[in-house]
């Protein structure tokens, strides 16, 4: 019987012990040009629109949720992956009883990361507003107004009294009756017919009630 040299055997099983590495494994995909997101987007927008024909709204909520999050995963460089998260935020604030709290924070704070200056900024934060304000979560919402109010005491402008308004509401949610006095008065002050106002004189009365 012929003899297999040491060398060659020690090699022969050297590589034959090596893990095999997968070819797909190594082949990295291509990234989408913001062109090809774009319209992907749309077309997955389009069967969206097909999906809430196909039954009531909570049927197919879960469907609607996935659907928004491969969107905002898949082209986050095309326009409608903002307005997914507008809409991701609504199915979790109005539509899911209860709220799906921690969910609508965690979309609203990568939505605030990944597009600080987005057209839908506003409306988000609206939603997450009035989120805040009908749940009478007050610190949350003052986190949110506190900027605001920062902004209009550095400049002294103040365009309308939303901001004023939900920062006085939270400070007396959270029994601060001195912080909201001075807002609702102002509100009264600068904006006299507007609904902000009426609700602000009532806040007064009762302000004056627990003195």
């Amino acid at each position: 019987m012929k003899k297999i040299p040491v060398l060659i055997l020690l090699t022969v099983l050297v590589f034959a012990c090596a893990p095999q590495v997968k070819r797909e494994e190594t082949v990295k995909p291509i990234p989408l040009s913001r062109e090809e997101q774009e319209k992907k987007a749309l077309e997955a927008f389009n069967k969206i629109l097909e999906l809430t024909e196909t039954g009531s709204r909570e049927e197919i909520l879960p469907r609607l949720e996935n659907a928004y999050i491969d969107i905002i995963k898949l082209y986050p460089e095309a326009p409608l992956a903002q307005e997914s998260y507008w809409r991701l935020i609504v199915i979790y604030t109005r539509d899911y009883a209860p709220p799906k709290v921690e969910e609508a924070e965690a979309a609203y704070k990568n939505f605030i990361n990944s597009y600080p200056d987005s057209p839908f900024k506003k409306e988000i934060e609206d939603t997450m507003v009035r989120f805040y304000y009908t749940q009478k979560l007050w610190d949350k919402l003052l986190n949110i107004e506190i900027p605001y109010i920062k902004e209009y005491i550095k400049t002294g402008e103040l365009r309308t009294p939303a901001h004023l308004f939900y920062y006085s509401e939270a400070k007396y949610g959270l029994g601060d009756y001195k912080e909201a006095e001075k807002g609702f008065r102002t509100i009264i002050t600068l904006f006299p017919t507007s609904s902000e106002a009426s609700v602000a004189k009532k806040r007064l009365e009762e302000i004056s009630l627990k003195k």
